[in-house]
């Protein structure tokens, strides 16, 4: 089973396993497994914002910064079609997608969390 995307909701990510693994799955079985390429784009789009995040100041330029957003927009929005094709194609509802050991809110919260470090000023007060 893989362990990034239905690891526990609590502690660390960040190993460098998941990356790995995530490339594979995305790359080898998007076609037979659409949840597993889901929370594999998750995964690939929350190690990228890492890298940024974790990275020295010239890794976070805004350049930078502007690339990462690019690739993660992309790479959500994948995950995004395979679930809905998975969804609709399949006869998955969304409560069982919400169930699913994939643990796609719990990536996309991590998302969030990296996203609100990175670019600080998107949340702040106007």
């Amino acid at each position: 089973e893989w362990h990034a995307a239905t690891k526990q909701r609590t502690g660390d990510f960040g190993e460098i396993d998941g990356f790995l693994e995530a490339i594979e799955i995305l790359d080898g079985f998007s076609a037979e497994c659409r949840p597993a390429a889901a929370a594999a784009a998750l995964v690939l789009a929350l190690s990228r914002f890492k890298a940024i995040a974790d990275g020295s100041a010239k890794i976070r330029s805004s350049k930078a910064k502007r690339a990462a957003m690019r690739d993660v927009i992309e790479l959500v929005t994948k995950a995004e079609d395979l679930l809905k094709d998975y969804s609709w194609h399949e006869g998955v509802s969304f409560g069982r997608l919400v169930a699913s050991d994939w643990n796609f809110w719990w990536l996309l919260q991590q998302l969030q969390i990296v996203l609100k470090n990175l670019f600080p000023d998107l949340w702040a007060d106007p």
